[in-house]
């Protein structure tokens, strides 16, 4: 049996001829598989979700006080930034071995939850991880800047956290699971996709960093509640569906002239028609 007949639809037998196709596929028929997949990524984000709760319960402990609540209140934001360093170590680690569940998708090759991400995890921890240890320092960084400066500028360096970095990372994390490439080459690719792909890419960053705008609601239960049904809901739908756009692109820019093997992997295309596009 072809591969491909798991996403046939019952109702005319097709294949999936692209990758929105195969996207809607996906959601119809292993739905079920981005949900354990979502699962697995809340698990790696509950130590940085456990840091920000004891920063809201000490941070109203230190506003009952009533003694000198605004240094209080700003060496703690430091000391939760300092601990949010092993956070995202611990929250990358895990992405090293999600991405790679959602490239085997996207790929047409899906594995099991676990022994894929176990996978992910022993080729890629050792980049990923190194970008943990830099988005938690870059984060410490922000905070300082929040907390010393003044006025609009100390939210500029924030913004162009997410504006630059969060992008930058989004195909820096597929780019690792895809090839094999050093860190300098692979973050310079990375830069270099952004900025040929900037709107929607830009667009995917902001729908994976909008839960940040959860630290408004003020009560940190239902905070939290709605994070992580975001988490297990919602981000791996959004993932997958950055990580189908993302090696879209790769096709376009890199695998058609380079790595033929892989080019439009995951999607049927008939022989013709790909024999047209390699005279091209």
């Amino acid at each position: 049996m072809d591969n491909n007949d798991r996403f046939r639809r019952p109702s005319d037998g097709r294949l999936p001829h692209n990758r929105k196709e195969l996207f809607f596929n996906i959601l119809r028929w292993r739905f079920t598989y981005l949900l354990a997949i979502g699962l697995l990524s809340l698990a790696f984000l509950l130590p940085d979700i456990a840091a920000l709760t004891y920063n809201d319960i000490a941070a109203s402990v230190i506003s009952q006080s009533g003694e000198d609540v605004a240094s209080k209140i700003v060496t703690l934001r430091l000391q939760t930034s300092l601990l949010q360093i092993i956070c995202y170590i611990v929250l990358f680690f895990g992405a090293s071995g999600v991405f790679y569940l959602l490239r085997q998708l996207a790929w047409d090759e899906p594995t099991s939850i676990f022994s894929g991400w176990w996978q992910g995890v022993k080729q890629n921890w050792k980049h990923y991880t190194f970008l943990g240890v830099c988005v938690g320092i870059l984060n410490v960084l922000n905070t300082f800047a929040e907390v010393l400066l003044h006025g609009f500028v100390k939210y500029v360096p924030r913004a162009l956290f997410v504006l630059v970095v969060v992008p930058v990372l989004l195909y820096a994390a597929i780019l690792d699971v895809v090839y094999i490439k050093k860190l300098g080459n692979l973050l310079s690719g990375a830069a270099t996709l952004y900025f040929k792909t900037l709107p929607i890419t830009l667009l995917f960053a902001l729908l994976v960093i909008a839960p940040t705008l959860l630290l408004f609601v003020p009560k940190f239960t239902i905070r939290y509640a709605i994070l992580a049904t975001w988490v297990v809901v919602v981000l791996p739908i959004v993932l997958y569906g950055w990580t189908l756009y993302a090696i879209d692109k790769l096709d376009k820019f890199i695998n058609k002239e380079h790595y033929p093997e892989i080019y439009n992997k995951g999607v049927y295309v008939d022989k013709a028609s790909s024999k047209e596009d390699t005279e091209e």
